[in-house]
């Protein structure tokens, strides 16, 4: 299960912001590192062996946005997915393990009916890259983990229209955390908490004006899971 909620603000008072209450949601999340899946190459190719793929899914159950101009209907979703390496830092990864990873993310936010609500539908298409740090701490059940990413805005969606703001740039960072508990090698439990933050320029070549606008989205997740 996960909770998210999102602002958006624009950089003119004539442009209606967006400041949505908690919404909740169920997540899901994968990931594989195909040679350490053979104890014997993963011997062989230790380094091949730390490299893989990683992805998740966010489904935001249906809500409903109000507004002084009325209410509407909204759906939500983001997913992601990375290529991914691990770097032992130490002896037997004693201060931890950086991770590097890099691949695309979409943050999709929409309503039934946005003129109700008061802004148009978003849908960012992003390349991202990030670095992050885990290390047990004490115990090897219990885990820090960190990450920090920077994001490049493809495409943003309706809010790109030129009905709209018109033709849109931006860019984004990310920020994320998380303990990990694993009882058992083959389970895990997870408390994590992130918090993404887009800006956008726009051309001011649309039928809406607005020179910027900062979107953000703040969430957490509790979550268990199974490895191999």
């Amino acid at each position: 299960p996960s909770l998210l909620t999102r602002s958006l603000h624009f950089n003119v008072a004539s442009a209606p912001g967006y400041a949505g209450g908690t919404v909740a949601g169920i997540r899901a999340d994968g990931a594989v590192f195909p040679l350490a899946l053979s104890a014997e190459l993963a011997a062989e190719h230790p380094v091949l062996a730390s490299f893989g793929f990683r992805g998740s899914y966010e489904y935001v159950f249906s809500f409903t946005s109000s507004t002084a101009s009325g209410s509407s209907r909204g759906h939500a979703s983001r997913w992601d997915v990375v290529f991914v390496g691990r770097v032992p830092l130490g002896h037997g990864a004693k201060a931890g393990v950086l991770m590097l990873d890099t691949g695309l993310q979409q943050m999709s936010w929409s309503h039934a009916a946005p003129v109700d609500v008061g802004v148009p539908d978003v849908r960012y298409d992003l390349v991202v890259g990030g670095i992050g740090w885990e290390r047990a701490l004490g115990s090897r059940w219990l885990i820090l983990g960190l990450r920090f990413g920077f994001m490049g805005l493809v495409s943003a969606g309706d809010i790109a229209a030129q009905t709209q703001y018109g033709s849109v740039g931006g860019w984004g960072l990310q920020l994320a955390g998380g303990w990990t508990a694993r009882p058992r090698d083959w389970l895990w439990f997870r408390l994590s908490g992130s918090w993404d933050r887009i800006a956008l320029s726009f051309a001011g070549a649309g039928t809406r004006f607005a020179k910027s606008a900062v979107d953000n989205w703040v969430g957490g997740a509790v979550e268990v899971g199974f490895a191999l």
